[in-house]
This record gives structure tokens, sequence and C-alpha cells, in this order.
């Protein structure tokens, strides 16, 4: 994975290279859930260029810490997901 961000006052764009756009998209929908996140978004430039870039638009002057909230939130979700998945292999 290779990144590539470019931040403002209260913006931040993230390029991310050679990762699904699944990821951005499951982190996009994480940032909205936060009121302190006015815009999330994730937009693939063109389909045989393996990377996509998340947008990310925020009322804090730090929208990073969005960002890393946003990537805690859906870590958690997916062990969640993975212990009810084993849950019901058992």
């Amino acid at each position: 994975m290779k990144l590539k961000i470019a931040k403002k006052k209260k913006q931040m764009t993230v390029e991310i290279e050679n990762e699904d756009l699944s990821i951005g998209q499951i982190l996009s929908k994480e940032l909205i859930k936060s009121k302190n996140v006015l815009f999330a978004g994730v937009v693939k430039p063109h389909p045989l260029i393996p990377k996509f870039e998340l947008s990310l638009q925020s009322n804090e002057e730090k929208p990073i810490d969005e960002l890393i909230r946003g990537g805690n939130n859906a870590i958690k979700m997916s062990e969640e997901l993975q212990k009810k998945y084993k849950k019901l292999l058992k």
C-alpha cells in the first residue's frame, strides 16, 4: 500500500495505491458517521489504474484525527463481524 496525503486547513485527500476500492468505501462510510465530518467520499480515477482517492472535510482543524478515528471504528466493526462468523461456524 502506498499513500500520498494532501492536506489543507480542514480538508485532506488521501491517495491510496494498490488496494481495493472497498477499503475506501468502508472508511468513507465510517467517516460520515462523525458529527465533525462535513464530507467524506471516495473516487476511483479509472478502472485500470490501481488507486483511489479518499477526500475528507472536517469542521475541526485536524481532519487526520477524524481519519484515524474512522479507521479504528472500521477495524472494530470488522473484528466484531469476524467473531460472529467464527461463532456461527462452530
